[in-house]
Order: structure tokens, then C-alpha cells, then sequence
């Protein structure tokens, strides 16, 4: 459970202080704690999810909108796409090192939960949420764009990739007859929290292995590995 040392460091990494820290603690909460003991009555960060996927969406439009010259809705909605992703909110959430502070079951501790991207994003949506609550908008706006302001400069210089698994692909059909081969290697885990793990060949060699709650996020993880590992350049 956190502490008030625990709550009073990460404050300082959000650059925000909580009028009512409970709403911190929710978006902190992963559903599988709340879910480990039937008689257990707190509230996990689903639903402030939900909402603050909402706020993140809306807060990156207006930031593109009004601060970048960008002439046409399709570069706007591309660009958003590449900020507003897993990988990206994942990346903000260890850099204010906020999967230390997620509370979850022992059964998802043991497996990595604190440290998969798809828990990462989902609790940076929740705590947009949980600003949202106890600050209102532009606290929210502050939050954002201390956190993304960094990747929607890449986004717009074209340093951001999202689509690893297109962009492999298009690169070893252009330069080379090579042969990609996604093979699901191993799946773990309950129907309703999966873990799959693939490996990625290339002419039958091995250059990337990922995991994911879904075999298209496995795949990504796979192809984004296999580009460092070619020291490929999509800039």
C-alpha cells in the first residue's frame, strides 16, 4: 500500500499536488487488486481510463491545432495518433517512474505487470483523469504537456514510428527479397488477461521477440525490436 512519502514523491514527479489524494490512489489501482479479494469494495482505474483516454485525446488535438501550423486534418489525425498511443504514454509513465507506485494483485506483480506498456498507458490515462477531477482543465493541459510535448515535436520531424510491424515490412520489400515470419511462440495466462509472446524470422533467422495482451501488440513488439537490432533510421 502507498504511503504518504510514497504519495508526496510522486506529486513532485507529476508536478501536481492532489487536493484529494484518493482520486491519485484510484487511478493507481489496477483492477486486478480490487479484483483478488470478492469483499474488496475500492474502485480500480478502469473507469477513469475511460474518461481521461477522452481528456488526452482532446488536449493533444487542441495543442496540434493551435500551436503547429498543420494545414490538413489527415496530418492532425495521423499525428495524434502517433503521440496518442500505447508506447508513447508507456514511455511518459517510466520516465516519471510510475509503475513503481501502481498497486496491483502478487499474482500480476510476479508476472510484470508493473512494467507492461499496455498497464503503463492505461494508468497515464487514468492519473490525465484523476487531474482532470481534482484540478480541472488546465491542470489536465499542464499535466499533457509537460509529459508529450517532447513526442509531438518528434511526431511532427517524423521521429516517431508507430506502425514497427508496416514499416519493417515495407523496408525488406523495398531493399530485399527477405521473408518476414511472425510465429506465436508461446500464450499465457487466463482468457481474460492473456500474454502472448511471438517471434519474429527473417529468412528463417531470429531478430525480434515481443509480448502483448493481444497478438497484434506482441507482433509490434517483435518488429520494433527486429529495427533496433537492423539499426534501421524511419526519420
Amino acid at each position: 500500500m502507498l504511503t504518504v512519502n510514497d504519495f508526496l514523491v510522486l506529486e513532485k514527479k507529476l508536478n501536481y499536488v492532489f487536493v484529494n489524494r484518493e482520486l491519485l490512489k484510484i487511478a493507481l489501482t489496477h483492477s486486478s487488486y480490487t479484483n483478488d479479494d470478492k469483499l474488496n469494495t475500492e474502485e480500480n482505474y478502469e473507469r477513469m481510463e475511460f474518461f481521461g483516454d477522452s481528456i488526452l485525446q482532446f488536449l493533444v488535438s487542441e495543442m496540434l491545432f493551435s500551436k503547429y501550423d498543420i494545414k490538413t486534418e489527415g496530418k492532425l489525425t495521423k499525428l495524434r495518433a502517433l503521440v496518442v498511443c500505447e508506447e508513447t504514454l508507456a514511455k511518459c509513465a517510466k520516465s516519471l517512474s510510475i509503475n513503481k507506485y501502481i498497486i496491483m494483485s502478487n499474482g500480476s506483480l510476479m508476472s510484470g505487470g508493473r512494467d507492461r506498456p499496455s498497464i503503463l498507458a492505461d494508468v497515464i490515462e487514468a492519473i490525465i483523469c484523476s487531474i482532470f477531477l481534482d484540478g480541472g482543465m488546465e491542470a489536465s493541459r499542464k499535466f499533457i504537456k509537460k509529459i508529450l510535448k517532447k513526442y509531438i515535436e518528434l511526431a511532427i520531424d517524423g521521429n516517431l514510428i508507430k506502425d514497427y510491424k508496416s514499416a519493417l515490412q515495407e523496408h525488406i520489400q523495398g531493399k530485399t527479397k527477405s521473408k518476414i515470419e511472425y510465429i506465436l511462440f508461446k500464450q499465457e495466462g487466463p482468457v481474460h488477461d492473456r500474454i502472448f509472446e511471438y517471434l519474429l524470422l527473417i529468412d528463417s533467422e531470429p531478430f525480434g521477440q515481443g509480448l502483448g495482451k493481444t497478438k497484434k501488440e506482441a507482433q509490434q513488439h517483435a518488429a520494433k525490436q527486429a529495427i533496433e537490432k537492423l539499426n534501421l533510421d524511419f526519420s
